[in-house]
């Protein structure tokens, strides 16, 4: 029937926190983006007159005092306009982004606002998650069946609370090609005092369906498998986490659904 069994391996995993997300409309960003730099070079271009007038003052080309006053103003609201376009900043980013802290930064947000990056904002539930930034995030579509359909992400930082529920919010960067704009994720991050628990690992090619429900097939000898009921919350790099396994064991990772196929209906011959 072409099936064969892979042996479970030791492993380790760490419970989580479930919470859900959307990811930012770049638009949204390049907008407040360009607002940014249009105050900021409009700020830097006042102060520059105003610069102008005050070298010139007390000579024979110096400017009228109005003209100086004007000047002063305009500087001033110019750089009123700039702080105001940085607060609005925040309210998208956070108060300390990532690119706040590395010489890259004008360049990622650059990526950000023309949609090559993009960032997700997830919210858990109070006490959910520890009290710090947690150090990476799990993502998936709500429609994810595999672990392929999954992205992890290691930069976070904090978010303003969600006007929604009552919660933690951080964002997110995905560099990879992930979903799209506005859609909505899954997100999970380590449970706060979370213990790590001992299991084993089983690759995702076990992974069968049945009725909505998730399954695997452990090898009890040649020709003898037992249907087991699988938690795909707790995926690992290529595989799932299980306690029902011992390292050792088998798994059947080639032919699961020919297996099932067999078990939901005996007179079916294989192919």
């Amino acid at each position: 029937m072409g099936i064969s069994a892979t042996r479970a391996i030791a492993a380790r995993f760490t419970p989580e926190a479930e919470g859900y997300g959307v990811i930012v409309g770049h638009d949204v960003i390049a907008q407040a983006v360009a607002e940014a730099g249009t105050a900021e070079a409009m700020s830097r271009q006042s102060r520059a007159a105003l610069s102008r007038i005050e070298r010139l003052a007390g000579t024979a080309g110096a400017d009228t005092v109005e003209a100086h006053e004007a000047a002063q103003r305009q500087a001033a609201a110019d750089q009123i306009a700039v702080t105001l376009a940085q607060r609005k900043l925040s309210t998208i980013f956070g108060q300390r982004p990532p690119w706040m802290q590395g010489q890259d930064g004008d360049a990622l947000v650059q990526q950000i606002a023309a949609g090559h990056v993009k960032i997700a904002r997830v919210t858990f539930p109070l006490g959910a998650v520890p009290s710090g930034i947690p150090r990476n995030l799990r993502l998936a579509r709500l429609d994810a069946v595999a672990v392929s359909d999954q992205w992890q992400t290691r930069t976070v930082w904090n978010a303003p609370a969600a006007a929604s529920m009552p919660g933690r919010s951080f964002f997110a960067l995905i560099t990879d090609r992930g979903p799209e704009e506005g859609e909505r994720v899954d997100a999970w991050a380590t449970r706060a005092n979370a213990l790590e628990q001992t299991g084993a690992w089983i690759p995702a090619a076990a992974a069968v369906v049945e009725s909505g429900r998730y399954w695997y097939y452990r090898q009890h000898e040649e020709g003898r498998y037992e249907r087991v009921l699988l938690d795909v919350s707790r995926p690992l790099r290529d595989g799932y986490f299980v306690t029902d396994l011992k390292a050792g064991e088998a798994v059947i990772s080639t032919g699961a659904g020919l297996l099932l196929a067999r078990e939901l209906n005996p007179d079916t011959e294989a192919d």
